[in-house]
């Protein structure tokens, strides 16, 4: 009987520690070895305890900015705000011309930097709209194509509704 209480201990703390990293991992999208490691595959920017609003939209402009794109490609950066030890923040794609200077559909991509108190680096977690794949920077190398393919996207589903929207964001507010 002893043994079977020693096997049900070992199972209950292998239960509880998947337990406890699977929702580490919901609610922060990494996965933490150590309390104090912020990020195993060292993908963090040394930003450090400096990160605000200003700071962070500076590091995620230097970091697009070394992205493979076109010229024609024009973003701007939005902070939605810290939400615990997290920035989010959003950068919305589009390629305006002479002819259509505000573009009928834009392609978003949004970042998270999480911070520690423990470390003096942030963490840095991307999303492509629409999509479910946590990038992280350098992993995979970034495709022009993903920002035309939300673009793409969202320019059929104008052409299905006819002209009812003049563009997409009208759309996405009713």
């Amino acid at each position: 009987m002893a043994a079977e209480d020693d096997y049900r201990e070992l199972a209950r703390q292998i239960i509880s520690k998947a337990i406890e990293t699977a929702t580490t991992y919901i609610f922060t999208g990494m996965y933490l070895e150590d309390e104090n490691e912020i990020d195993p595959v060292a993908d963090c920017w040394p930003i450090g305890s400096a990160t605000n609003d200003q700071t962070g939209a500076a590091a995620i402009e230097a970091f697009i900015n070394g992205w493979d794109r076109g010229s024609e490609w024009k973003y701007f950066i939005k902070c939605f705000g810290q939400s615990g030890d997290k920035l989010e923040y959003e950068v919305c794609w589009s390629i305006p011309t002479r002819r259509k200077p505000i573009p009928r559909a834009t392609a978003s991509v949004y970042f998270t930097l999480w911070t520690r108190s423990q470390v003096e680096k942030v963490a840095v977690f991307y999303v492509f709209e629409g999509q479910r794949l946590v990038h992280r920077p350098g992993q995979p190398q970034f495709r022009e194509v993903w920002l035309k393919n939300i673009i793409d996207s969202k320019m059929k589903v104008l052409e299905t509704l006819g002209n009812r929207y003049s563009n997409v964001n009208t759309l996405m507010s009713t």
